[in-house]
């Protein structure tokens, strides 16, 4: 942890020595909780930023704290809230969006409790957001701040942090699908007053419309949901007023009766987020389209141009009549569906399954989307063809992961051909050569087009036929060739999904897919193209080499919902294709878990869940890994009394710049 006493311009003088650009400020507590930001005058946007250690200690002066200006670094700081109190946990949160943030050796411990992780910024330009990648995450990016250790909140806590400061250019890239999944969201554009027309009746009643239903997703908004559903609906509220030619200020009675009604209690701090909102809205007015239906300008004549409506009327009717009949039809195929069935909420209290995992640690026994990807020629068809022995014979996967059950497999290859997987899958050892079905579709990807019902109702009846418990497609990319979509489109998406489709009308138990990585460093761990395919998957199996050699070490990676990740290191028997894990590859992932815990509380019930063991084998691994308790640690109650690791040497010298 970092010492609160320290030099506070020695630390100014290293972050800026690492790259990134701080500013002096005090920060103290109001009496209603708030952080109150005092920054050296004339304040962060406007510097200065010296570079010289005289001027910057000059600077700092009797300033007690720092702030990085995010975009000025060309930082991304992920901020995730957790205050339990207000039913606010950012890290919750990612994890119920199955949302995986990349590992960063740069995090920072807030003085509330949450979390700053530090990232390079990529190719996409992002600003600060509150709560749009999920509830009580917030983005600090372009022109913001984020507060950066060691500075002191007067009447809280200390911003610290944990392990060691990184140079901005070592830091890992954010990922850039999140990224682009930030940046989609429509932006408003600013317009002076006098670009601006008057609606018209129509526009008047949807955008009147449109105000009701924000004022009603924000009383309708539970616990925990409040602040966010103020962040997304006060700025429709103020921007309808303000179009519609009233007082934008005026509707803020409005919306805080809407936060009342939805039993918030908290409006004294909430209040600035609605008056956040208004600037925003006062800032950023809504803009309405030209009633010209936006005729190119090169058609000059009035013949041209009424020739150019008249055209556009018939597209739009023959565009009307398509989406009709997809209308009918899916309307049709609803009729013909067997709805789920459900049941009341005592399924909560029967045991939980004996079994959970299909591959200890890796695979669901249910829902299975297991991703597999990898650079060019790292191995990701050799990793998916042990993954098959393992599957077929129950042998350890990676000589590591359990498998709890056989599955005969079908795989189909769309890339090696038959001879080439020959080669790979004749010598491993285990393969149950009875429980594979293999396709050789290389070519051939516009037969995988599962979209139409036809196509995908035969492959269910084939794989049916065959008694085909488990499909592995190998590589999705030829898929989406074979079936002409745009990689980076939604349609990839509605492949993804067409697959799941088969999955249940065929009565598999999923789907694995083998994908090729993306280009760059921060892409070797997710699939290329659209982002649709991280937001499908339970399961992702990462291959990686080291460099361009051909030889170059292997690092096997795995995460996913509900799976803890997994780090190590390959290795190869080129006789027979197998490939296991070096032994040193996370000897103890329990340790390895209960480290990645440290700047948190535990309790027992916690920990047994986590770790699937017993109270008494939970209590062990806690001891044996430097955990303490702060309550009873006998039997019953001692299941809620909370754990905290102690640091075993906390007089020794430490050096986060190191």
């Amino acid at each position: 942890m970092t010492d609160p006493n320290v030099d506070i311009a020695f630390w100014a003088k290293k972050f800026t020595e690492f790259g990134y650009k701080v500013y002096p400020v005090d920060i103290a507590l109001s009496p209603t909780g708030t952080k109150v930001l005092n920054f050296l005058p004339p304040g962060w946007k406007s510097g200065p930023y010296p570079t010289d250690p005289d001027e910057i200690e000059q600077r700092q002066g009797s300033y007690t704290g720092l702030a990085v200006y995010t975009g000025a670094s060309g930082v991304v700081v992920v901020d995730t809230d957790i205050k339990e109190h207000k039913g606010i946990n950012g890290e919750a949160a990612l994890r119920d969006a199955g949302i995986v943030l990349p590992e960063t050796p740069f995090k920072v411990r807030t003085q509330s409790g949450g979390w700053h992780r530090y990232y390079r910024a990529g190719s996409v330009a992002l600003g600060p957001s509150e709560g749009l990648l999920a509830p009580g995450v917030d983005i600090r990016a372009g022109e913001s701040i984020a507060i950066a250790p060691p500075t002191r909140v007067a009447g809280s806590g200390t911003y610290t942090v944990e392990g060691k400061i990184y140079k901005v250019a070592d830091l890992p890239v954010f990922p850039e699908h999140l990224a682009r999944k930030l940046v989609s969201k429509p932006k408003l554009t600013v317009v002076s007053t006098a670009e601006q027309r008057q609606p018209t009746e129509d526009e008047a009643r949807f955008h009147e419309q449109r105000r009701t239903e924000a004022l009603a997703r924000i009383e309708a908004a539970a616990d925990g949901q409040r602040h966010t559903a103020l962040l997304q609906n006060a700025p429709v509220v103020f921007g309808v007023a303000a179009l519609l030619g009233e007082d934008p200020a005026l509707a803020m009675p409005d919306i805080e009766a809407a936060y009342d009604k939805s039993g918030g209690i908290d409006w004294e701090n909430e209040e600035r987020t609605a008056l956040s909102a208004l600037r925003y809205a006062t800032d950023n007015p809504y803009v309405l389209p030209p009633l010209d239906d936006d005729v190119p300008a090169h058609l000059t004549s009035e013949e041209e141009r009424q020739e150019y409506r008249t055209q556009l009327k018939k597209l739009r009717a023959v565009q009307a009549a398509r989406d009709e009949i997809k209308r009918e039809q899916q309307a049709r195929e609803a009729g013909s569906m067997v709805l789920a069935t459900g049941v009341d909420g005592d399924f909560l209290d029967q045991p939980a399954p004996e079994q959970r995992w299909l591959v200890e640690g890796l695979i669901h026994r249910e829902v299975i989307r297991c991703y597999v990807i990898g650079q060019y020629k790292a191995g990701k068809s050799t990793l998916a063809t042990n993954l098959i022995a393992s599957l077929t014979s129950g042998k350890p996967f990676l000589n590591k992961f359990t498998v709890h059950e056989t599955l005969k497999v079908a795989y189909f290859d769309l890339e090696q051909g038959q001879s080439r997987i020959q080669e790979m899958m004749a010598p491993l050892p285990g393969l149950d050569r009875r429980k594979l079905r293999y396709y050789d579709l290389n070519g051939q990807g516009r037969q995988l087009d599962l979209r139409i019902d036809g196509l995908r109702q035969a492959w269910a009846r084939e794989l049916m036929a065959h008694g085909v418990e488990i499909l592995v497609v190998d590589p999705l990319s030829s898929v989406i060739a074979g079936t002409q979509v745009d990689e980076n489109s939604s349609q990839v998406r509605e492949l993804l999904d067409a697959f799941d489709a088969l999955a249940r009308e065929a009565g598999l138990r999923g789907v694995i897919m083998v994908d090729h990585a993306g280009h760059g460093d921060e892409s070797k761990q997710r699939g290329r193209g659209s982002s649709s395919k991280m937001d499908w998957i339970t399961t992702r199996l990462a291959v990686t080499r080291a460099s361009e050699s051909t030889d170059s070490q292997r690092t096997f990676f795995a995460d996913g919902r509900g799976v803890r990740p997994f780090r190590g290191v390959l290795e190869l028997n080129a006789a027979t294709n197998e490939m296991t894990l070096d032994s040193s590859s996370e000897a103890d992932p329990d340790a390895t878990w209960l480290a990645s815990q440290r700047h948190t509380t535990l309790t027992l019930a916690f920990v047994q869940e986590q770790l699937r063991v017993s109270e008494s084998t939970a209590r062990r691994k806690l001891s044996a890994a430097g955990w303490s308790s702060s309550g009873n640690a006998g039997q019953g109650r001692g299941n809620l009394a909370t754990w905290q690791w102690v640091d075993p040497n906390p007089s020794a010298a430490y050096d986060p710049w190191a």
